[in-house]
Parts: C-alpha cells; structure tokens; sequence
C-alpha cells in the first residue's frame, strides 16, 4: 500500500468518527477533543521534542492539557478574553517567525527545553472549540470551522502554487510560502465571512476579525503537524 493510498483511507476512517461524534452531540465531541489532544500533545511532546514519555516535563504537559480542557468542560461558559489570548499569542508567534525570516530555530530551542509548555500551547487552541460546542448552534459552528480550515488549506495551495516564492519556514516546511499562508487566510476570510452573513445574518468587524485570526491559528497548526 502506497503512502497516499494510506492517507486516503485514514482521512476516511477520520471522518467517518468525526461524523459520528457529531451525530451523538456535544459530549461525544467533547471526549473526541480529550482523546484527539491528549495525543497531539504526546506526539508533540515525544515525537518532535524527542522526551521520554516517562519524563516529568511530558508528563506534566499532557496532565495541563487534560485537566484543563477536563476543568473548561465543565464550566458553563469560557471566558472570552481567554479566547482573545489564544488568538493573539498565535499571531505574535507568527510575527516573530516573519521578523525571523523562518530560518530560526530559536522557538524550537525554547520549546524543547521547556516541553510542559506543549500542554498550554494545544490547550488554548482546544479552549477554543470547547466554546463552540456551548453554544445553541453548536453544530453549524463546528461545520463552519471544518469549511474554514479546508479553505485555508486549499487556498494555501493554490495561491503557493501560482505565486509562492519565499518559503514561510524551511526548517519546518520546505514546500509552505509566505504567498500561500496569505492567500489561504484571505480565501477562507471572503468566504467564511459570506457564510456566516449567510446563515447567521449577521456580520461585524470584530467577528470579520476573529476569522483572521482564526485562519492564522489553522497556519500555525499546519506547520507544526507538517514536521
């Protein structure tokens, strides 16, 4: 079986259990975050920090992670200026990795010295869907998102494609370009945008704002699997 061909099927078996945790409602996704980044943080952690699943920093990044998101989940609401924080700490990073020029490996370094950060670092983002499913209309939400993410990639390809020259990180991702990055956040505004004045009939600069933001946070998810 070829690496595509892997890929192909696992994407489907993915979907398939994504479909049926939305199908069972709030909670089923709830234990779906749990699980997904609970490993996310111990691939993070083992994989790409290289620590021993046995060490005290993995092991206190994986307990933030959980006991957080398990603490989140049952709060009726989440604090929106902890939402606001998880944007913005994501759009700084990518700032400085511009003012960088990509070619550092400064970030790395301090991450891999101070592996329990990996439980912060994954929970803010997973705070975030956390919220989404507190709300009436959770489920268009969480769809919304799935779009948002999809077109942030695809745009990235196609304008990477047409217009990418300078690399956003090659020590990370040699293929991502600072043109593609760009043209994936804006295609996936435009259009995320049209959908939410669509179906929610309603539109405003601080939520147009948002889904910038947003779509910088799926950049920073990307280049991080992409190692």
């Amino acid at each position: 079986m070829t690496n595509t061909q892997l890929r192909i099927i696992s994407a489907l078996i993915l979907i398939l259990i994504l479909v049926v945790t939305l199908f069972l409602g709030p909670s089923a996704v709830t234990l779906l975050l749990l699980i997904t980044g609970g490993l996310l943080v111990d691939e993070f952690s083992h994989n790409m920090l290289k620590k021993s699943r046995s060490s005290a920093q993995h092991i206190i990044a994986v307990m933030i992670f959980l006991c957080g998101l398990i603490y989140l989940t049952f709060q009726t609401e989440i604090s929106s200026w902890l939402l606001l924080f998880a944007m913005v700490s994501n759009w700084l990073w990518l700032i400085y990795l511009l003012l960088e020029k990509m070619e550092s490996r400064r970030v790395l370094n301090i991450i891999k010295k101070n592996a329990y950060l990996a439980g912060p670092f994954f929970l803010l983002p997973f705070s975030c869907l956390l919220f989404l499913l507190k709300q009436p209309r959770w489920l268009e939400l969480i769809l919304l998102m799935l779009i948002m993410n999809f077109l942030v990639d695809s745009g990235a390809w196609f304008f990477g494609k047409l217009f990418g020259n300078k690399k956003l990180w090659p020590v990370i991702s040699p293929k991502k370009t600072i043109n593609g990055a760009i043209g994936g956040s804006l295609t996936s505004l435009v259009i995320t945008s049209y959908l939410i004045y669509y179906f929610f009939d309603k539109l405003s600069f601080l939520l147009v704002l948002s889904v910038l933001g947003i779509t910088f946070l799926a950049q920073a998810g990307d280049l991080i699997e992409s190692k």
